[in-house]
């Protein structure tokens, strides 16, 4: 498992602070990929000792606290907006656009908060990089943000 900390508070996971394979903020059903509740969240954050735990894997933006106030934050994806996948069941991960997504992490009074934010970038060359390399499914996520 690669965990590691930016600092005392924060945690930074690929997945979950268990798997690096299972998503943290979305589930995925039989019927597809839904936003996790938040008792599932907690099931997953288990008893990880950080305020602030930094996810990604499903590359979806997205903010979460949790009822004992640890905040997880998906900060979305730079350069690639959407995929297929099969595992557990087929299931397709959209952001609906093109553009970059990141977080943007701050702390005062003690608390903290998280700003999403997303920006355009030029996507038709990543779109073009991926089809040279043979990756027609991601230059068509890099143009649009859809499978």
């Amino acid at each position: 498992m690669i965990l590691a900390r930016l600092s005392d508070d924060v945690l930074l996971v690929h997945g979950t602070p268990d798997s690096e394979l299972e998503y943290f903020l979305e589930t995925v059903t039989e019927d597809g990929l839904r936003e996790a509740t938040r008792e599932e969240a907690e099931q997953r954050a288990g008893s990880a000792n950080a305020a602030v735990i930094l996810c990604g894997h499903t590359h979806v933006q997205r903010v979460m606290t949790l009822d004992d106030g640890r905040m997880i934050v998906n900060p979305g994806s730079v350069g690639l907006p959407a995929y297929e996948d099969d595992r557990p069941y087929p299931h397709l991960v959209e952001s609906g656009s093109p553009h970059a997504r990141y977080a943007v992490l701050s702390k005062e009074m003690g608390r903290w908060a998280a700003e999403l934010l997303s920006v355009e970038y030029d996507w038709e060359q990543a779109a073009r990089d991926a089809e040279v390399n043979g990756r027609l499914d991601w230059s068509r996520a890099s143009r649009t943000g859809r499978v």
